[in-house]
């Protein structure tokens, strides 16, 4: 079978469009030609051949949820959001050290800082994503300890470049996620691998005029969030496991703005709401930089009627560095600074308490 040609988002519309006069089953008919070449692509080298998907709850050829999921399959990943970090030099990360002619062949003597984003996959795999600081040649590969299992050394093949602000996450198959910024087309695109590095499908999630971060993590049950920051204020999107969108096409107004593009740190509570904390202004307010806490029901509408203020906190040295927060009993627990962290309840009513010893 001949492979087809490059998949390249701003050639999504065409598929929408046959969707739209009912040609379903055409649009079924190439993804599964593409599903069968893409599989010869386990190697390094992310295919752009990869199954094209309708967006904006056009029906999905097949569910990614039971294409991906056999008995062979790793066990189920955890949701949420990849761990961040900024690297001086690769080599002094033991993950990236024990890959380091890969590395090394991939970045040359390129300087640093570099960009690190890492998450742990099905049976304990993990996988880590480089690049450098404007991430133009990203690196994404995956580890069974020191063994290679796969890589991709072109993650973003098949993108309108630049594709930005990259996050990663899991599939519940065992598999990945990679979401972007695709600038030229203003959209938010995905793209999904299986368990053993098969590409199997990209998305287009939502169409956002601006994109200066983006924020990801997998909804256990639900599907992904996926945030987009901009200097005054952030979308969100939630994708369903079926390769359909939950909310509208442009996504749904969420956060509070702040003097810069504020990133968004996703906390999920189960399957009931989605958590969002963040730098802001707060008017009115005693002055400095603010952090808040916002909470969202599935299907995107607020569930309180202001952001909760958890107050003014020391000034940044870095305005793309994320708040840490994570789900703790029922609550999101806040980092605030200077050792301390706020817990929020899910009606927002906020407790103070001083951290102790390695305590999150």
């Amino acid at each position: 079978m001949v492979r087809p040609a490059p998949l390249h988002f701003a050639l999504v519309a065409s598929f929408v469009s046959l969707a739209s006069i009912g040609a379903v089953a055409a649009v079924a008919a190439v993804a599964g030609c593409a599903r069968t070449s893409a599989s010869a692509d386990a190697g390094t080298e992310a295919a752009a051949s990869l199954s094209p998907v309708a967006p904006s709850g056009a029906p999905f050829a097949a569910s990614s949820a039971s294409v991906l999921s056999d008995s062979s399959a790793p066990a189920p990943a955890p949701g949420g959001e990849s761990e961040r970090a900024e690297l001086v030099k690769l080599d002094a990360d033991p993950e990236l050290a024990s890959q380091s002619e890969l590395v090394k062949k991939h970045f040359g003597a390129a300087p640093g800082p570099f960009l690190v984003q890492r998450l742990t996959l099905g049976g304990g795999r993990r996988m880590v994503l480089v690049s450098s600081r404007d991430e133009s040649d990203p690196l994404l590969v995956t580890l069974d300890g020191p063994t290679l299992l796969w890589a991709k050394e072109r993650p973003t093949a098949g993108m309108t470049p630049p594709a930005v602000n990259l996050a990663i996450t899991t599939h519940p198959s065992g598999g990945a996620v990679l979401f972007a910024y695709d600038a030229p087309t203003k959209s938010v695109a995905a793209r999904v691998w299986e368990g053993d590095g098969a590409p199997f499908a990209d998305f287009q999630v939502m169409k956002v005029d601006a994109c200066d971060d983006l924020s990801a993590a997998r909804w256990p049950g639900r599907g992904w969030v996926v945030a987009c920051a901009w200097l005054g204020g952030a979308r969100a999107q939630l994708l369903r496991e079926d390769g359909t969108i939950s909310w509208r096409r442009d996504g749904v107004d969420v956060g509070a703005p702040w003097r810069a593009p504020a990133p968004l740190t996703i906390v999920l509570d189960a399957e009931s709401a989605l958590v969002l904390v963040q730098r802001a202004d707060v008017r009115p307010g005693p002055p400095g930089d603010h952090v808040v806490v916002t909470r969202y029901d599935a299907r995107g509408r607020p569930a309180w009627a202001a952001p909760v203020d958890l107050g003014a906190v020391p000034a940044v040295a870095s305005t793309r560095s994320r708040v840490a927060a994570r789900q703790v009993g029922g609550s999101a627990r806040v980092e605030v600074g200077r050792g301390r962290f706020v817990d929020v309840d899910p009606s927002g009513t906020k407790s103070a308490r001083p951290k102790h010893g390695f305590e999150p």
